[in-house]
């Protein structure tokens, strides 16, 4: 991970677009509101509003947004959710890495990557990928384990973190009949 806050991050971004954090919080509403059928009133909407400027300057002070507004963010600043949360995912990015892994050893010899295979290819730990998910390390253990499923609002931001479709993290997710091995504890 990189040294600089997640609120360090979303403050950066926002200044370098000009924007200020009621601008932000009126795209957010934007994106909320985008799929609705009915328009909230302008009452609604100016309450909204401010309850999401207020949440936007509580994230740039430190308050972690959850998966579905860090992924609206992730959309206003055109940058990819992993950047965004800071994760090495960003880095290895940057370099050029495809979209998609390539298959690996363990893919041809036994099928497809296991989920903990896909985490650490990418070089993130349980806890990176917890955080980013807004989840604790423990409840992301669980899924790599196949002893809890994996929360459907949490499929596409973690299928983005690993660069995989999501066809392909349903392929690597553990089924309750067939857990994958425990994590190492170093690992965490």
């Amino acid at each position: 991970m990189t040294d600089e806050t997640l609120g360090g991050r979303l403050r950066r971004y926002r200044v370098a677009r000009d924007l200020t954090q009621r601008g932000i919080a009126e795209k957010l509403f934007e994106a909320e509101t985008a799929d609705r059928e009915q328009t909230p009133s302008l009452t609604e909407a100016a309450r909204r509003i401010a309850t999401l400027t207020v949440s936007v300057s509580q994230y740039e002070a430190g308050r972690r947004p959850s998966a579905r507004v860090l992924r609206m963010l992730a959309d206003i600043f055109e940058v990819d959710v992993a950047e965004l949360a800071g994760l090495q995912v960003a880095r290895k990015a940057a370099k050029g890495d495809a979209e998609a892994e390539p298959p690996g050893e363990s893919e041809t010899r036994t099928g497809p990557p296991t989920l903990q295979e896909l985490r650490t290819r990418r070089g993130l730990t349980q806890a990176e990928v917890a955080q980013a998910l807004g989840i604790t390390r423990a409840a992301y253990a669980f899924v790599e384990q196949g002893r809890s499923g994996l929360a459907d609002s949490h499929a596409p931001m973690l299928a983005q973190l690993l660069r995989v479709t999501p066809q392909r993290l349903a392929l690597a997710l553990p089924t309750p009949s067939e857990p994958s091995p425990p994590a190492d504890r170093a690992d965490a």
